[in-house]
């Protein structure tokens, strides 16, 4: 009994300094960069728009000069982020360059179709239920059947989208439009 009682109080001790931990934290910072080659897509934009997606319920948004290269969020640990940096040219938005946080923290042209892809299917989810699934799916090896294409932006987005949401994502879904 003794024992029991000494655990007990030790317990107790303990839990309130390890609670303030990073190891108890239900969020983390994560850095992301933009890569070199985005240059030229970023163009003369003279502001980006930066989205972190973190789930149907969860989205961050800051607006950025355009000649800054790197960007923090606060992001949700175990979940699947989407983090999209749209450049701003005579106000309206281009393209996205992006990614699929914890897959990758560069920003590139590639990342910025699959980040959008995971963007759409949080934002078109009507409940919870698709964070499990978007969390299981394996969004590099979405990435790097995307990067196989010359454009990206040139695929069937609705159909990726629909398929990745019903949980039917196939390789052969990467049609082209149209």
């Amino acid at each position: 009994m003794r024992k029991l009682i000494l655990f007990a109080v030790a317990f107790i001790a303990v839990v309130p300094v390890f609670s303030g931990c990073a190891l108890f934290s239900l969020t983390e910072t994560a850095e992301f960069s933009l890569e070199t080659e985005c240059a030229g897509v970023l163009g003369e934009a003279r502001a980006l728009d930066v989205f972190c997606v973190s789930s149907p319920d969860l989205e961050q948004y800051v607006r950025v000069d355009g000649g800054c290269r790197s960007m923090s969020f606060s992001v949700p640990r175990n979940y699947v982020s989407a983090v999209l940096a749209y450049p701003v040219v005579e106000g309206f938005r281009q393209r996205p360059v992006g990614t699929v946080y914890p897959c990758s923290c560069r920003l590139d042209v590639t990342g910025g179709f699959v980040a959008e892809v995971l963007a759409r299917i949080y934002r078109l989810s009507e409940d919870g239920a698709v964070q499990d699934y978007v969390t299981r799916f394996n969004w590099q090896r979405l990435y790097d059947e995307c990067a196989e294409f010359e454009d990206p932006w040139a695929l069937d987005m609705d159909r990726i989208v629909k398929s990745i949401a019903k949980g039917s994502f196939r390789k052969s879904d990467l049609k082209l439009a149209g």
